[in-house]
């Protein structure tokens, strides 16, 4: 049967989020510890409803859920506790970045890749701003100007060893 409006809970077991949202999986899977992560694997493995459940919340399949399931209660300790880590810093690395987002008013990306285009052009330009072919045609003579300059002047030098 489904829960009383304002309990908490969805019809399926699960803990509502504010509003009655459902609670994002990475949040979830960020606090926890290795004990409670695989608690919380057998207990959802054993349930098709919660697979079900699982699945709506990270937006895969019911396969792709089951699959990720069985890859976790397979791992040993020392992955499990690495994959934990990764998935806090990921998940505070993405909140760094939400707030961040939300303080240029959603234009983070656009700022980060024409930051990166600005690096590659200066980059560009310190390599090879003064190329060649800038200061090939930079040395391009008008052949009717050519004309009107006159020939260098080569200094003679006497040969000193000429008396000897």
């Amino acid at each position: 049967a489904p829960a009383p409006p304002g309990s908490g809970s969805t019809a399926t077991g699960g803990a509502a989020g504010p509003g009655g949202q459902q609670p994002d999986p990475a949040q979830m899977l960020a606090n926890m510890d290795k004990a409670q992560l695989k608690q919380m694997l057998k207990h959802v493995k054993d349930n098709p409803e919660m697979i079900q459940q699982f699945a709506s919340m990270t937006g895969s399949s019911p396969e792709q859920t089951q699959q990720m399931l069985e890859t976790f209660a397979t791992m040993d300790d020392a992955k499990l506790d690495m994959a934990l880590t990764a998935m806090t810093t990921l998940q505070k690395a993405k909140g760094a970045w939400d707030r961040g987002d939300a303080l240029v008013g959603g234009h983070l990306m656009k700022l980060v890749v024409l930051g990166g285009l600005l690096f590659v052009g200066a980059v560009l330009y310190y390599f090879f701003g003064t190329s060649s072919a800038a200061a090939a045609a930079a040395s391009v003579v008008d052949p009717a100007s050519a004309a009107s300059v006159p020939p260098p002047k080569v200094p003679v030098v006497e040969d000193e060893f000429q008396d000897l």
